[in-house]
């Protein structure tokens, strides 16, 4: 489980490349929705315009975001307060990345995902 963003950044550039990635503009990824790449490393632009330089860096911090949250939920359903809350930490740094994404990249990111029927671990 990828548990978050890197704190370096590829430059920010035009275009999308034609070496099997692809460079989202920030606040663009819902043009993207009906046909998500799936075979190509996939890199979403952040508010500051910069890219991480990990691939589809916004796809795994989503998927973070939602394994965490099922993670703590089940620990609080079994009575598990330490372990929600060592969820919870996690969930809160998933959260600090998530933020410098552009909100409707995000919002954008979770549909992809629901349509991909992907459910957390």
């Amino acid at each position: 489980m990828a548990c978050g963003g890197s704190n370096e950044s590829k430059p920010s550039g035009g275009a999308p490349q034609d070496d099997g990635e692809i460079i989202i503009p920030a606040g663009k990824l819902h043009e993207y929705a009906d046909n998500y790449p799936t075979n190509q490393d996939v890199f979403v632009r952040k508010l500051d315009e910069t890219t991480d330089t990990r691939p589809n860096d916004l796809e795994e911090l989503c998927k973070d975001w939602l394994y965490y949250r099922k993670k703590i939920m089940d620990a609080e359903n079994a009575g598990q307060t330490d372990k929600a809350a060592d969820y919870r930490a996690q969930f809160q740094k998933v959260n600090a990345w998530l933020d410098e994404y552009n909100q409707s990249d995000v919002s954008a990111m979770f549909e992809i995902l629901e349509t991909q029927g992907y459910s957390p671990p």
